[in-house]
């Protein structure tokens, strides 16, 4: 009798047969799993930062947009971990759990049951980071994962697949989520405003569960025949599942592809950063638009990549990820010119335009991974994963939080912050957005010239001696 995917012999390889129901649960994963981050998205939990207008908003919203990331730099012990605490496969599972019952604490928040003010920012700071730390956890173990599902070929062609049910999920359950919180207050504005947000929450949570359900139906290793001959030979089995010793734990900083590859990723994380409290901020404040319509112009970019997600995988398995990628970055760097006229005339129809030219993040999502993996050795690809991923998103939260201090400094506290003798006075937001556009091309630009002769090469091999 043929064994379940789940507890088939990991010393033989996978099957094709076996592979193709990896990569539907691994699709059926993503999706469900998009549907609960969608209900509990980070504009629901700036919304609801917003509703207590504390002081010092600005590097509130910083701190709350950069605690993901920050503590996301504990993600470089997740290599050691695994093998030696538990399994790839349970560590991914236990990790996925522990974020989705974190996001309960949450509901007595929104409640008060924290304090007003600053206090109730601080603890959704700190409930946001932990969440973020379990899933950054799980993602690590599960990228590597689902990266022996798919032939080297045709990774990005998985990987687009498999964002384009996440794009799914995630849309609609963003659009649900901002007509509940939109509902409550139009139908019952005489009731507690804390409990829409609660609902949607909860209901977040529980599909977030309901993901591991398909994790569990997968073996612990889909790595081929020959790859664990190869490591037979070395006395490396099937049990290693991905751990790495301490030996080799560093040896990314020995690989000048994966450090050109870092040195584009930090740039890229800090010209982010900076403008994202004015970026986020700007919508609610300026413009007075509602949670759901910010919800809904999230919906209609990411109905954008689902529909563009498989063509663009296709295209960069064929052509290369090289301009691709490229072309993702130039495109959506200029979503925050549209900010422009939209601060001049007043009107937030202009924001559509911004949240079209985002539906090219797409373009960086499907191949940013792939390459990632192909910078990385095959067999040892956790450490590289761990340390990229660690770094850039501790870049990104130093960058986050300076921006919002500056929002409130400069940008709040003094109203303009440069003179041009013919353009006049420019305010904060107008320069911000700008700056933006300037340093995401610019990152572009940084990406070609360290990369355009190395991403398509053949993948390093791990030195096995």
């Amino acid at each position: 009798m043929q064994q379940p995917p789940n507890q088939a012999n990991t010393t033989t390889g996978p099957t094709v047969q076996e592979r193709r129901t990896a990569r539907l649960f691994a699709y059926l994963n993503g999706g469900i799993w998009a549907v609960g981050n969608g209900l509990v998205s980070t504009y629901l939990i700036i919304f609801l930062a917003l509703e207590y207008d504390a002081p010092g908003l600005g590097l509130g919203i910083g701190m709350l947009l950069a605690s993901p990331r920050l503590i996301g730099v504990l993600r470089l012990f997740v290599p050691a971990a695994i093998g030696r605490l538990t399994g790839r496969k349970s560590f991914c599972i236990a990790c996925f759990l522990l974020s989705g019952l974190t996001l309960l604490f949450i509901v007595p928040i929104a409640a008060g049951r924290f304090g007003d003010g600053n206090r109730a920012v601080v603890a959704l700071v700190v409930v946001w980071g932990v969440y973020h730390l379990f899933q950054y956890f799980a993602t690590i173990a599960l990228w590597s994962w689902l990266g022996e599902i798919a032939r080297f070929r045709l990774r990005s062609r998985f990987f687009g697949i498999r964002e384009r049910w996440m794009v799914l999920g995630q849309a609609i359950a963003m659009l649900a989520s901002g007509a509940i919180v939109w509902m409550w207050k139009e139908l019952l504005p005489r009731s507690d405003q804390w409990i829409a947000y609660a609902v949607s929450t909860c209901m977040g949570v529980c599909y977030m569960l309901l993901a591991i359900v398909p994790l569990c139906q997968l073996r612990s290793c889909y790595r081929s025949r020959k790859a664990l001959a190869a490591d037979s030979e070395t006395n490396k089995g099937a049990a290693d599942e991905g751990r790495i010793s301490i030996a080799n734990y560093f040896a990314p900083f020995r690989d000048e592809r994966f450090l050109r590859l870092l040195l584009f990723g930090v740039f890229f994380a800090i010209a982010c950063g900076l403008t994202q409290a004015p970026q986020n901020v700007f919508p609610r404040r300026v413009l007075g638009v509602s949670l759901f319509v910010v919800l809904g112009l999230k919906t209609w970019m990411r109905l954008g990549q689902w529909t563009l997600g498989p063509f663009a995988g296709r295209y960069a398995d064929r052509r290369g990820n090289l301009l691709v990628l490229i072309a993702g970055l130039l495109i959506t760097a200029t979503g925050t010119l549209f900010y422009l006229p939209a601060q001049s005339s007043g009107s937030w129809l202009w924001l559509i335009g911004a949240w079209t030219v985002w539906i090219g993040w797409v373009l960086v999502n499907v191949t940013l991974p792939s390459i990632v993996l192909r910078s990385s050795p095959r067999g040892a690809d956790t450490p590289h994963i761990a340390l990229y991923y660690a770094l850039t998103d501790l870049s990104l939260a130093l960058a986050t939080i300076a921006g919002g201090w500056l929002f409130d400094n400069i940008g709040r506290g003094h109203g303009t912050v440069l003179h041009l003798p013919t353009l006049g006075s420019i305010d904060y937001y107008t320069y911000s957005f700008i700056a933006g556009w300037i340093l995401r091309s610019l990152a572009a630009i940084l990406f070609f010239v360290l990369l355009r002769k190395m991403i398509d090469r053949p993948e390093p091999m791990i030195n096995k001696t």
